[in-house]
């Protein structure tokens, strides 16, 4: 993550809950413990953390909340009560609205969310029903991929 100010280079090691902070040119400034783990982590303008832990994780919190800047919780913004079925996935779940505005994809409950940077709040943005099956009646594959190569294996999947 990169933090404005200062200008700053945030590194999160989930495994170890920490939070190594350097300048752009490697400097060692700081290590922020955290108090609990967090699948998604993104840095928010005013030096706090916006954590994302969809699924179950020891006894942490579950759903989106947001950590200060020292690595302590301070807000549940969204809690799930149920933590199975476990609903994960590696990709980050953080993506950038404007400078003020956090989107989340938020697998347990199939929404788009907002996090408001300035009001301290979310809102749904969007929410897909993935239990609506839709069949095609013919779908047409493409591929670009080339053949194999003369003596190369091919397996079933």
């Amino acid at each position: 993550m990169v933090g404005s100010h200062p200008e700053a280079l945030y590194v999160y090691d989930k495994v170890a809950g920490k939070i190594h902070v350097y300048t752009f040119t490697g400097d060692f400034l700081r290590t922020i413990t955290t108090e609990y783990m967090a699948n998604h982590i993104t840095l928010l303008p005013d030096g706090s953390f916006l954590c994302f832990t969809p699924d179950f994780i020891y006894n942490g919190p579950c759903g989106l909340w947001r950590m200060s800047a020292d690595g302590k919780l301070c807000k549940m913004l969204l809690e799930y009560k149920e933590k199975y079925p476990v609903v994960s996935a590696y990709w980050n779940r953080f993506y950038a609205v404007s400078s003020q505005t956090v989107g989340i994809a938020c697998p347990a409950t199939d929404r788009y969310l907002h996090y408001d940077c300035k009001a301290d709040s979310v809102s749904m943005e969007l929410q897909i029903n993935s239990r609506q099956h839709t069949t095609f009646q013919s779908v047409a594959v493409q591929s670009s991929l080339s053949p194999l190569q003369p003596g190369l294996q091919s397996y079933p999947i």
